[in-house]
C-alpha cells in the first residue's frame, strides 16, 4: 500500500513564531485494490485517468511505474476498430465519381462531396490510383467486381 506523509503545524506561541510540527504516515488510499486481480486494476486505472488523475498519481495508487500504467489503460481503453468498406462499394463509389463529374483525379475526387473514402485509402487497397480508376471503370461496364 503507498504511503504519503502528512505534515502537522500548530503555532505555540502569541508571537506567531514559534511553532511545533510533527509529521505521520496516512494510507493514500484507504481500500487497496486486488494487486492479483488484472482486471480490477486496469478497471481502477480507467476510472482514475477519466476522472483526471496525472500519470504519476495514478501509478502510486495502484502500484506500478508509470509507463506500465500507460500500457494497461491504452489495452483497457483502445479504440474501436475502422471499418473498411469492401470492395463492390469502393469501387461503386469511385465509378459514381467519375459518372457525376468526368474526372478522374485524386484532387477532384478528394472535393467530391459523394466520396465515402479518401483517394489514399483506395491507392492502398487497390495499389495505385490509376489502377483504382480502371478497375472503377471495368466494375462499371461489366456490372461485376473484378
Amino acid at each position: 500500500m503507498a504511503y504519503v506523509v502528512m505534515l502537522h503545524m500548530a503555532e505555540c506561541g502569541t508571537d506567531g513564531h514559534r511553532f511545533s510540527a510533527r509529521t505521520t504516515w496516512q494510507p493514500l488510499r484507504a481500500a487497496p485494490i486486488d494487486r492479483a486481480d488484472p482486471t480490477a486494476r486496469r478497471a481502477e486505472i480507467v476510472a482514475r485517468r477519466r476522472a483526471g488523475e496525472t500519470w504519476p498519481a495514478v501509478a502510486l495508487a495502484v502500484g506500478l511505474s508509470r509507463s506500465r500504467v500507460r500500457r494497461l489503460y491504452a489495452e483497457a481503453a483502445h479504440p474501436a476498430p475502422r471499418h473498411t468498406p469492401d470492395d463492390t462499394a469502393l469501387l461503386d463509389n469511385l465509378a459514381a465519381f467519375v459518372a457525376a463529374t468526368g474526372a478522374t483525379s485524386r484532387r477532384a475526387y478528394t472535393a467530391w462531396p459523394g466520396r465515402i473514402t479518401s483517394p489514399a485509402t483506395l491507392e492502398n487497397h487497390f495499389g495505385s490510383w490509376a489502377r483504382a480508376v480502371t478497375l472503377a471503370a471495368d466494375y462499371h461496364e461489366a456490372g461485376v467486381a473484378v
